[in-house]
């Protein structure tokens, strides 16, 4: 699978951390794309680290002219970013799946999502209150949200070429109805 890919990739130093440090939520039981994504993070926060170490030490400067005197200046702390700006980090994620109690299908739709969709899912979801069991409805607002932030980027962007959907690829029109009104993504379309 693309995780277990992910993780022989790494390096080796990168590899123990990754597999000291990788706890997903319990509640989970398909943890492959969590770990794809803490991979990713790791080997991205290792790199900007070793970069931030490379620039200390190659910023050596005359500190008094013609003292002979040398010092180190030392680098501004780099912030570590996720893959996009407006990401939720990983902990939001899993402490929002924890708190509603999502079931793996609801916690893979959130996932599904994009940045963007991820933090107005986290900012409004409120479930009623005498519901025990959030899941199915859940989805349907992930759904919403998706459709709502579609619909405003096409009309931001109504000179650009439409969005390519995963319906595209299916050659059954019932069926690619069906992808397109769940915004189903390639990986759910492989599943169908």
């Amino acid at each position: 699978e693309r995780s277990v890919q992910k993780l022989q990739s790494l390096t080796p130093e990168v590899q123990q951390q990754v597999m000291a440090e990788f706890s997903p939520p319990p509640h989970l039981t398909d943890v492959n794309d969590r770990l794809f994504h803490f991979c990713v993070r790791s080997e991205r926060s290792h790199a900007e680290q070793a970069e931030g170490d490379h620039k200390e030490r190659g910023a050596i400067h005359q500190s008094e002219i013609g003292s002979g005197q040398t010092g180190i200046i030392p680098s501004p702390p780099k912030p570590v970013h996720d893959a996009h700006p407006e990401a939720p980090d990983e902990m939001a994620l899993a402490e929002f799946c924890e708190r509603w109690k999502l079931n793996e299908d609801a916690v893979a739709k959130l996932h599904d999502l994009n940045p963007v969709m991820q933090r107005r899912v986290l900012a409004e979801w409120e479930a009623p209150s005498y519901m025990t069991k959030v899941d199915g409805r859940f989805i349907l607002f992930c759904v919403q949200i998706a459709k709502e932030v579609q619909a405003q980027q096409r009309s931001w962007h109504d000179d650009a070429p439409p969005l390519v959907s995963a319906a595209a690829d299916v050659d059954d029109p019932v069926l690619a109805e069906f992808v397109e009104t769940w915004l189903l993504n390639e990986r759910s379309v492989q599943k169908l």
